[in-house]
């Protein structure tokens, strides 16, 4: 149990308010948002005479149960503990309340868990006495811009009262010490209000604008003077005549960040686009778009609105804005249609008869259309198997196209040549004739090798195959279109064929 006055209390609750205001490590809507209440119960206990007990603060939980109770009660006992030590010293006792008092609070802000929500802390302070007040915005989904008593904290003037004081404005005019603004899906301007006892030089500054886009700016502007400062890279330092309250002199603009949107290139790939959707309210400096070499190739100065990047072939891009010396920057990817040529074969110089693999490398095709320059044509196939019944040279061609008209053509050259006599394989005779609907294969001399055979159209398509067991195989073609098929055998070293005719 310890006992205060009001006066002794005030200066020490003043000055670690500071230190929590301007510590860097305190990161946390709720650990401050629970700081705030503290400093408005702390108050009304000292101006009771009350004897000051941790479990007075409890009752804070009672609303704001996210908070780690049994943490920040061990961390209130300390404090208290720590102010009991060193109350009635001189004033190395004083700083040493504050400097310990500030390691306290950034080891118990690491309790509580940090929020994915967008958070601003602005903190105003006097630069002669070096007193400063922090206010809190927070764009959180499922909250109002309006004020609702179990999302925000009321802003109470402390008069008189040397430290400055800051706070923002809801969407309905209430000043809030936290003031939490809804989701945020558009540009806000919201109004900031402050309360100084004296006249002076005070300096705005950002303590903390957690996950926002890097392309949205946070700009102070300062209506009497009509500046306006960024205060992601800077600080507004002002010089301030009037004392009391001012509630009509700075904004703080938050802007929605800038939209980008692509359309392919087409079959040229030279008429890429990326639409830029931004603020009107934001003139960029310059606005660059650079390769994935990291090569400049676009630039636009004094930018503000919506505007395009034209002429782009299909790639990866960085478009950067740049506002003073402040250079965020977006990845995107600009789309094509353009087909690139490309075909392979298995083999170039190959046997009749022998089955050789065609592949189509081009890029962005939904349709193949294959000429193999023996009077054969196969389309819808990406990468055909083929075979050519004849020796000779052909020029093997593919026609490649897609849905959105472009086309591209490749050949290559194709030598075939006889590989085997026609009427034996390792010197053992082979028979291949119709019977009625039927094709019927005989092999006399079976040494033990592996044969198979493959039924052929003219097309080069494969119909039937499978192995050739001793004696004789008899296939039925009664389910094929009479007409010209091509009956090939092989064994693993050699191979013949041999056109039969299928009447009805």
């Amino acid at each position: 149990m310890l006992f205060l006055t009001n006066s002794t209390f005030g200066c020490i609750l003043n000055q670690m308010t500071a230190i929590i205001e301007n510590e860097r490590g305190i990161h946390n809507f709720s650990i401050n948002f629970v700081i705030l209440k503290l400093e408005s119960k702390a108050r009304e206990i000292c101006a009771a005479s009350y004897s000051v007990n941790t479990t007075k603060f409890f009752d804070l939980f009672t609303v704001y149960p996210h908070v780690n109770r049994v943490e920040f009660g061990n961390w209130l006992r300390k404090m208290f503990l720590v102010q009991n030590n060193c109350l009635h010293g001189a004033q190395s006792g004083m700083r040493k309340v504050v400097m310990i008092f500030s390691l306290l609070v950034v080891t118990v802000s690491t309790v509580f868990s940090a929020s994915p929500e967008k958070r601003i802390e602005i903190l105003l302070q006097d630069s002669a006495s070096g007193l400063a007040a922090v206010t809190q915005i927070g764009f959180v989904a499922g909250t109002s811009p309006l004020f609702i008593a179990q999302e925000d904290i009321a802003f109470v003037l402390q008069s008189p009262d040397t430290t400055p004081q800051l706070y923002s404005f809801t969407q309905d005019n209430v000043a809030c010490s936290s003031n939490a603004y809804g989701p945020f899906d558009n540009s806000t301007i919201l109004r900031l209000g402050l309360a100084i006892s004296d006249s002076g030089t005070f300096i705005f500054s950002k303590q903390l604008y957690s996950n926002f886009d890097p392309a949205s700016m946070l700009i102070l502007e300062d209506r009497q003077l009509n500046v306006f400062t960024d205060l992601r890279r800077s600080t507004y330092k002002v010089a301030i005549n009037q004392t009391g309250e001012i509630n009509s002199r700075f904004y703080l603009h938050i802007t929605y960040p800038p939209a980008l949107v692509t359309s392919p290139a087409g079959c040229l790939n030279n008429d890429g686009i990326i639409f830029i959707t931004e603020d009107s309210s934001i003139t960029w400096t310059a606005c660059k778009v650079f390769d994935s070499a990291a090569i400049m190739i676009a630039i636009d100065t004094n930018v503000t609105g919506n505007f395009t990047f034209t002429g782009l072939p299909g790639g990866n891009y960085t478009v950067e804005f740049d506002y003073s010396v402040y250079t965020p920057q977006q990845n995107v990817l600009v789309g094509q249609h353009q087909l690139v040529a490309g075909l392979n074969v298995s083999n170039n110089h190959d046997f009749v008869l022998q089955d050789i693999q065609f592949y189509t490398a081009a890029s962005n095709a939904t349709r193949f259309a294959w000429d193999f320059g023996d009077g054969s044509v196969i389309t819808g196939i990406a990468n055909p198997t083929y075979f050519y019944i004849f020796p000779g040279v052909y020029t093997a061609k593919v026609n490649c196209s897609n849905d959105f008209g472009c086309t591209v053509e490749s050949d290559t050259l194709m030598y075939i040549e006889i590989g085997t006599s026609v009427n034996s394989i390792d010197g053992n005779i082979v028979k291949i004739f119709t019977d009625k609907s039927s094709i019927r294969i005989e092999m006399d001399n079976i040494s033990g090798a592996d044969y198979n055979y493959s039924i052929y159209d003219l097309q080069g398509q494969a119909l039937k195959t499978g192995p050739v067991p001793a004696g004789n195989l008899l296939v039925d073609m009664s389910n094929n279109a009479a007409g010209v098929y091509v009956v090939a055998v092989r064994s693993s070293s050699a191979s013949l064929a041999q056109k039969v005719v299928i009447a009805r």
